[in-house]
């Protein structure tokens, strides 16, 4: 069977399978399903019919019963057998007996009202008809399926057969080509998949077996050619030891060539059969054309396709022989050379044993060269001596490295016994190239490595010594080589650190310098710096002189000559003195440049009073030369009185400075100058060396003190006369401030005044309405009880009168008349109380403070300004009832007190909190001092400038609102002419609290 059959016969049995469980299982369940949801359908709406019932039945409308069963026959047509049954089983629903048909399922819904059945309704159909369209679809969609599975296997069977089977086929061509030693074959095209990676391994394979047939080929002649230049000579005898073949070197051996020795039996060459030499012996051969030569004969027996052949190889050993008797000789002159040896001569295996030892090795360690045969050096005592050494040591072992003066210690370390040997080994390889062991030499140089320790600890001692040094130390030899340097020289030649190595002459370091700018050399040339800085090195007289780096630094060098003819530099770093020089220089022009420059004239003296330094305004103030000055007695020069002499005096001999602020110093023809002098003492080391005297002409100063105080007396004139109007104009302005309130509230004032007013005129003019109507009354009230007295009245003249009252509504009149009066006396008083307020407010007071009640000042000011407060605010008052007495101005503190109840109530409209806010003024004796505290519910002062607030011009309202002199006004009040204070409280966002404290007897105020 092919593949393709073999692909396409599994595919249609799963075709066939998938068929038979698609119309057996898939279809019966499918069909079941469809029915059981047509049932459950036809039953939902069998029961939406009975439910439509429900009224019908119960109206017993059997016309609308017919008609709605039969609008519900034609829309279910294939509903066969509708009925309709009451509670009784009466038919009511068709009226004749339907006709039964076999094979309907029916289904039969109650009509209930309420839980309580009322009928039945019934009804038949035939169930497979209704899912048949469905069923239908279903076999029609079964037998695409099963068309698509038919062709969509032929089509996968004709994939593959195009995609692995033909690829196969050609891959079982190819292999056959192939075996038949054809590798030009042509394979499939590689894909992604599968069968292209067998391609691909098939074309590996195919290039692996073509590459492995040509290497064969090539071994083969490379074989070919190694037998035929091969040294040994190689023969192939057949069974019976007939010669088959030679080489080259078996025809220069044997000196005849294979047409000569062909056929010939190999005993003819080599007599003692070698047939048997399958390990290799050494015979005797003979040349055809000469005698005989040493040989070593290797024979081996193989088979080749069944037929015994012999390859026998010939070495020839006339040269070996030659060379072991050569050897003989060679190792008889080195034993005898051993033996003469200071040293000793060493073999090893390969694991490092010793094998031979000369017996030198006895005279330096002391015992027989056989006691230490089979140990290693590790054991004598290198690992001992230091098992870091032995390690590396070991790894260069373990590597077949030659080694060379390996030190060890053999015995104990500082003992009598001890040794230190040292060693040197080369590795050595058999004829075969493979690792056999060391051969070496080994030398006791204990004496010379003790020699040397010492000379390394001394050169130590004399480097530790130098290098604690803190100057730069470098040594030379006597060929001007640099032998040896401190740390501090590199440190100080550091662009020459590189060059700083021993053997280095000096010439090359100077001028390395030159290329990498190390020395500064001035004015002259390098070459011409060179050569006199080389001079003073060889001369190395000791004497110091100073160097100058590129890098700032100055050096004091100093060269001494050693006894070996070498030299010693020592350079010591000066820049810090240096720099110290240079500013102690630049100091010094500087100060004198200062004193030049000074104002004041300045002169030095010394012990003995004469002028030793003179700046150039003393000079000029003296008029003279400064360099004349100079050497002159100083008391002499300018003529001094007795008093400065004594000064000046004793500034120089006790030390004491001394000051003089009225002196006369002379001048060459010109008058006396009078000066002001401080003369102090020059001290050192506790002891008075000269003094400094510092003087300055004050002439000007004389006249402008004359002038100053002439000036002084006329403005305290001035003052006196500007004082009092100031004084006056202050309490106009106060005076003027405090009418400017009053006009401001004017407008307020008025309103106040005009509402009681009004009620008050309106309530006299009811009464004179009621005055014009029963005044007539009260006249005929009276004429007629003087008729009814004389008794000229009757009855009927009372009833007449009563008649006349009635329409009047006398009861009215005497009922609100009373009240009427009531309220106008209160308006009037409420009047006379704001007039009284505002007499009060606005008193001008007089310069003299008064005792006043507080209590009342405030409540005069909150009814003056109530105006303005009433709208954003209700004020609430907590006054000491035992307040006493305070002794101050009374209009000036209305005007406080008014202006902080205005800035209150402004405070609580600019808040945007809900209105009306409140404001709270309270007063309270705190011992002598009356304390009042103003208080409103605004956004309160900020805690930035709460230090400015009562600054003139300062103000938080808008521009126009305020003029910033109202807290100032108060400030100045409180503070300035009551001796009291003001204090602003209160947290930002909760409100302002001003607190004022007055003295009650009119002094300052006691800080509480």
């Amino acid at each position: 069977m092919s593949i393709r059959a073999k692909l396409l016969v599994p595919l249609l049995l799963l075709t066939a399978m998938t068929l038979a469980a698609l119309y057996f299982v898939a279809y019966a369940a499918l069909k079941q399903t469809l029915l059981t949801q047509r049932l459950e359908a036809e039953q939902r709406a069998l029961e939406l019919v009975a439910l439509a019932m429900v009224p019908d039945l119960m109206a017993g409308d059997l016309a609308k019963i017919h008609e709605t069963l039969d609008s519900v026959a034609l829309r279910h047509p294939w509903w066969r057998g509708l009925t309709l049954l009451n509670r009784d089983g009466a038919r009511l629903y068709p009226l004749a007996e339907p006709s039964k048909v076999m094979g309907l399922t029916s289904r039969v819904a109650d009509v209930t009202l309420i839980g309580r059945p009322i009928g039945r309704l019934s009804v038949a159909f035939d169930a497979d008809a209704q899912v048949a369209p469905a069923l239908s679809l279903v076999e029609r969609m079964g037998l695409v399926v099963s068309a698509i599975l038919v062709f969509g296997t032929l089509t996968v069977v004709g994939l593959q057969s195009r995609s692995v089977i033909s690829p196969l086929r050609s891959l079982a061509e190819a292999s056959r080509l192939m075996s038949e030693g054809r590798y030009d074959v042509v394979l499939p095209r590689q894909s992604s998949d599968e069968v292209g990676e067998l391609v691909k391994a098939f074309q590996a394979m195919g290039d692996a077996v073509a590459s492995r047939e040509a290497d064969l080929r090539r071994s083969e002649r490379r074989l070919e050619a190694v037998i035929d230049n091969s040294a040994e000579a190689v023969l192939t005898l057949d069974g019976q030891g007939r010669i088959l073949t030679i080489n080259r070197a078996a025809e220069t051996m044997f000196t005849a060539t294979l047409d000569m020795v062909a056929g010939w039996n190999i005993a003819a060459l080599i007599p003692n059969d070698p047939l048997g030499a399958s390990h290799g012996m050494e015979m005797e051969a003979f040349r055809v054309d000469s005698g005989s030569f040493p040989a070593f004969v290797t024979a081996t027996t193989v088979e080749v396709e069944g037929t015994r052949m012999v390859v026998a190889t010939v070495a020839d050993l006339t040269v070996h022989k030659r060379a072991e008797e050569q050897l003989k000789e060679s190792e008889g002159r080195f034993r005898d050379l051993a033996e003469s040896a200071s040293d000793w001569f060493w073999e090893t295996d390969i694991d490092y044993r010793l094998t031979f030892v000369s017996e030198r090795i006895g005279n330096i360690l002391g015992v027989k060269p056989s006691a230490v045969l089979g140990f290693s050096y590790f054991e004598l005592g290198l690992t001992d001596y230091d098992p870091g050494l032995a390690q590396v040591h070991a790894e260069d072992l373990d590597a077949h490295r030659p080694f060379r003066d390996l030190l060890f210690h053999i015995g104990p370390e500082g003992g009598k016994d001890g040794k230190i040997i040292r060693i040197s080994g080369m590795p050595f390889y058999d004829q075969t190239g493979s690792f056999i062991g060391y051969r070496g030499i080994g030398a006791d140089i204990t004496r010379e490595a003790r020699a040397e320790q010492r000379a390394r600890q001394a050169q130590q001692q004399l480097a530790d010594a130098i290098e604690s040094i803190n100057d730069g130390i470098a040594v030379f030899d006597d060929q001007d080589r640099l032998v040896l340097c401190n740390r501090e020289y590199h440190k100080i030649f550091q662009p020459l650190s590189d060059l700083l190595i021993p053997g280095v002459p000096f010439r090359d370091l100077i001028m390395a310098g030159r290329h990498r700018d190390v020395f500064v050399v001035n004015d002259e040339s390098f070459d011409q710096w060179a050569a006199t800085r080389l001079a003073t090195h060889r001369e190395a007289t000791g004497e110091p002189f100073q160097m100058h780096l590129a890098t700032g630094h100055w050096l004091l060098c100093r060269e001494y000559r050693t006894a070996d003819g070498g030299v010693v530099g020592v350079r010591t770093d000066i820049t810090d003195i240096k720099r110290r020089e240079q500013d102690l220089d630049q100091l010094k022009r500087r100060y004198q440049l200062i004193l030049d420059c000074a104002g004041d004239g300045i002169v030095g003296l010394d012990r003995d009073g004469t002028v030793t330094f003179a700046n150039r305004m003393a000079a000029a103030m003296l008029e003279r030369d400064p360099d004349t000055m100079i050497g002159q007695a100083f008391t002499a020069l300018v003529e001094a009185s007795e008093a400065d002499r004594r000064a000046i005096g004793c500034a120089i001999s006790d030390g004491v400075a001394e000051r003089m602020d009225d002196a006369l110093f002379h001048r060459a023809d010109q008058p006396p100058m009078p000066v002001e002098y401080l003369v102090a003492s020059l001290i050192e080391g506790e002891q008075v060396v000269g003094a400094v005297l510092v003087f300055r002409d004050i002439t000007i100063r004389r006249q402008y003190q004359r002038a100053l105080a002439d000036q002084h007396a006329e403005l305290e004139r001035l003052v006196a006369e500007r004082t009092e109007a100031l004084k006056e104009a202050q309490r106009e302005a106060l005076h003027a401030s405090r009418l400017a309130s009053v006009g401001q509230l004017a407008a307020g004032i008025a309103h106040e005044i005009n509402t009681p007013i009004q009620y008050v005129g309106d309530n006299l003019h009811f009464i004179q309405n009621v005055a014009a109507e029963v005044i007539p009354l009260v006249g005929e009230a009276r004429k007629l009880a003087a008729e009814l007295e004389q008794g000229r009245a009757g009855p009927e003249a009372g009833r007449d009168f009563l008649a006349r009252i009635d329409p009047a509504n006398l009861d009215f009149l005497l009922d609100e008349t009373p009240l009427a009066v009531t309220q106008s006396l209160e308006g009037v008083a409420q009047v006379a109380r704001i007039v009284l307020s505002m007499k009060e407010f606005s008193h001008p007071g007089t310069s003299q403070k008064s005792a006043v009640d507080i209590n009342r000042a405030l409540d005069s000011t909150l009814v003056v300004s109530r105006n303005s407060w009433k709208h954003s605010a209700s004020v609430e008052t907590r006054f000491d009832p035992a307040l006493p007495l305070v002794n101050c101005h009374p209009g000036e503190m209305n005007q406080v007190f008014l202006n902080l109840i205005v800035n209150a109530a402004h405070a609580i409209e600019a808040s945007d909190k809900p209105l009306p806010g409140t404001i709270v003024v309270e007063t309270a004796a705190r011992g002598d001092v009356v304390e009042i505290s103003i208080a409103d519910s605004g956004t309160g002062i900020a805690d930035d400038i709460k230090d400015r607030i009562f600054d003139p011009f300062f103000t938080t309202k808008e521009v126009g609102k305020g003029t910033g002199q109202g807290l100032a006004i108060c400030y100045d009040v409180v503070v300035t002419k009551h001796g009291g204070e003001i204090v602003v409280g209160g947290k930002p966002g909760e409100g302002a609290v001003f607190t004022i404290r007055l003295p009650v007897g009119g002094q300052a105020a006691v800080q509480i």
